[in-house]
Protein backbone atom coordinates (compact mmCIF):
# COMPACT_ATOMS: atom_id res chain seq x y z
CA UNK A 1 0.00 0.00 0.00
CA UNK A 2 2.64 2.23 0.49
CA UNK A 3 4.45 2.24 -2.28
CA UNK A 4 1.32 2.52 -4.14
CA UNK A 5 0.63 5.43 -2.50
CA UNK A 6 4.53 6.56 -2.95
CA UNK A 7 3.97 5.64 -6.87
CA UNK A 8 1.24 7.45 -7.21
CA UNK A 9 2.30 10.71 -5.59
CA UNK A 10 5.36 10.33 -7.73
CA UNK A 11 3.14 9.77 -11.09
CA UNK A 12 1.43 13.21 -9.91
CA UNK A 13 4.93 15.09 -9.88
CA UNK A 14 6.13 14.42 -13.02
CA UNK A 15 3.03 16.75 -14.91
CA UNK A 16 3.19 19.21 -12.30
CA UNK A 17 6.64 20.42 -13.01
CA UNK A 18 7.47 22.45 -16.34
CA UNK A 19 10.94 22.59 -16.26
CA UNK A 20 11.33 21.79 -19.92
CA UNK A 21 8.78 24.01 -20.84
CA UNK A 22 9.53 26.72 -18.86
CA UNK A 23 13.21 26.19 -20.42
CA UNK A 24 11.48 26.47 -23.73
CA UNK A 25 9.77 29.69 -23.02
CA UNK A 26 12.49 31.29 -22.08
CA UNK A 27 14.47 30.91 -25.26
CA UNK A 28 11.85 32.33 -26.96
CA UNK A 29 11.76 35.27 -24.48
CA UNK A 30 15.02 35.80 -25.44
CA UNK A 31 14.64 35.50 -29.14
CA UNK A 32 11.89 37.55 -29.13
CA UNK A 33 12.13 41.18 -30.79
CA UNK A 34 9.11 42.64 -30.44
CA UNK A 35 7.66 44.05 -27.05
CA UNK A 36 4.32 42.32 -27.40
CA UNK A 37 5.83 38.98 -28.24
CA UNK A 38 7.96 39.20 -25.29
CA UNK A 39 4.72 39.88 -23.03
CA UNK A 40 2.84 36.64 -24.40
CA UNK A 41 5.79 34.25 -23.10
CA UNK A 42 5.49 36.13 -20.08
CA UNK A 43 1.78 35.00 -19.90
CA UNK A 44 2.43 31.87 -21.08
CA UNK A 45 5.30 31.22 -18.15
CA UNK A 46 2.66 32.95 -15.52
CA UNK A 47 0.37 30.30 -16.61
CA UNK A 48 2.71 27.07 -16.32
CA UNK A 49 3.02 28.29 -12.58
CA UNK A 50 -0.29 28.04 -12.00
CA UNK A 51 -0.51 24.89 -13.31
CA UNK A 52 2.92 24.15 -11.45
CA UNK A 53 0.75 24.41 -7.85
CA UNK A 54 -2.30 23.03 -9.26
CA UNK A 55 -4.18 19.62 -8.20
CA UNK A 56 -1.50 17.44 -9.52
CA UNK A 57 1.39 19.12 -7.72
CA UNK A 58 -0.88 19.49 -4.41
CA UNK A 59 -1.92 15.31 -5.18
CA UNK A 60 2.18 14.35 -5.07
CA UNK A 61 2.71 16.59 -1.84
CA UNK A 62 -0.61 14.44 0.20
CA UNK A 63 0.49 11.54 -1.17
CA UNK A 64 4.04 11.36 -1.09
CA UNK A 65 3.82 12.84 2.80
CA UNK A 66 1.11 10.45 3.63
CA UNK A 67 3.09 7.34 2.14
CA UNK A 68 6.51 8.37 3.82
CA UNK A 69 3.75 9.18 7.33
CA UNK A 70 2.74 5.31 7.04
CA UNK A 71 6.89 3.95 6.38
CA UNK A 72 7.48 6.03 9.70
CA UNK A 73 4.74 4.26 11.44
CA UNK A 74 5.83 0.88 9.78
CA UNK A 75 9.35 1.54 11.22
CA UNK A 76 7.65 1.66 14.80
CA UNK A 77 6.80 -2.18 14.42
CA UNK A 78 10.01 -2.72 12.84
CA UNK A 79 12.61 -4.47 15.02
CA UNK A 80 15.28 -3.03 12.32
CA UNK A 81 14.83 0.99 12.96
CA UNK A 82 14.61 2.55 16.50
CA UNK A 83 11.72 4.26 18.21
CA UNK A 84 13.72 7.57 17.50
CA UNK A 85 13.88 6.75 13.75
CA UNK A 86 10.10 6.38 13.37
CA UNK A 87 8.89 9.30 15.98
CA UNK A 88 11.56 11.59 13.47
CA UNK A 89 9.93 10.33 10.69
CA UNK A 90 6.19 10.51 11.69
CA UNK A 91 6.89 14.43 13.26
CA UNK A 92 8.66 15.33 10.05
CA UNK A 93 5.61 14.17 8.10
CA UNK A 94 3.27 15.37 9.84
CA UNK A 95 4.28 19.01 9.93
CA UNK A 96 4.57 18.77 6.25
CA UNK A 97 1.26 18.87 6.60
CA UNK A 98 1.58 22.60 8.21
CA UNK A 99 1.45 23.87 4.39
CA UNK A 100 -2.44 23.88 4.72
CA UNK A 101 -2.23 26.22 7.02
CA UNK A 102 -3.34 30.20 6.22
CA UNK A 103 -0.91 32.39 5.99
CA UNK A 104 2.06 30.77 8.03
CA UNK A 105 1.63 27.35 6.04
CA UNK A 106 4.66 27.51 4.11
CA UNK A 107 6.96 28.30 7.10
CA UNK A 108 5.53 25.38 9.04
CA UNK A 109 5.80 22.99 6.10
CA UNK A 110 9.78 24.30 5.11
CA UNK A 111 10.24 23.26 9.15
CA UNK A 112 10.06 19.82 8.18
CA UNK A 113 13.04 20.11 5.75
CA UNK A 114 15.04 20.04 9.07
CA UNK A 115 13.11 16.66 9.98
CA UNK A 116 13.67 15.10 6.71
CA UNK A 117 17.56 16.13 6.78
CA UNK A 118 18.08 14.21 10.24
CA UNK A 119 15.05 11.41 9.14
CA UNK A 120 17.34 10.72 6.07
CA UNK A 121 20.54 10.79 7.90
CA UNK A 122 19.36 7.95 10.92
CA UNK A 123 17.52 5.95 7.86
CA UNK A 124 20.76 5.91 6.17
CA UNK A 125 22.95 5.57 8.97
CA UNK A 126 21.25 2.27 9.70
CA UNK A 127 20.97 0.97 6.20
CA UNK A 128 24.74 1.50 6.11
CA UNK A 129 25.09 -0.53 8.99
CA UNK A 130 22.42 -3.70 7.66
CA UNK A 131 24.64 -3.43 4.75
CA UNK A 132 27.87 -3.76 5.89
CA UNK A 133 26.81 -6.54 8.68
CA UNK A 134 27.73 -4.15 11.50
CA UNK A 135 26.42 -3.32 14.91
CA UNK A 136 22.60 -4.09 14.75
CA UNK A 137 21.77 -1.80 18.09
CA UNK A 138 18.33 -0.86 18.80
CA UNK A 139 16.74 2.18 18.75
CA UNK A 140 19.04 4.13 16.06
Amino acid sequence: MVTVTRLMGLVCLVPARPIPEMFALSRKYAAATAEAERASYIVAGEAMLTHFHGMTYHAHYILGSASLLISSILMLRSSKFGRATAYVGMVTNIVVFGLYVPQVGIWISMLSVVGYLIWYILIARKLIQLGWGGPQKEGI
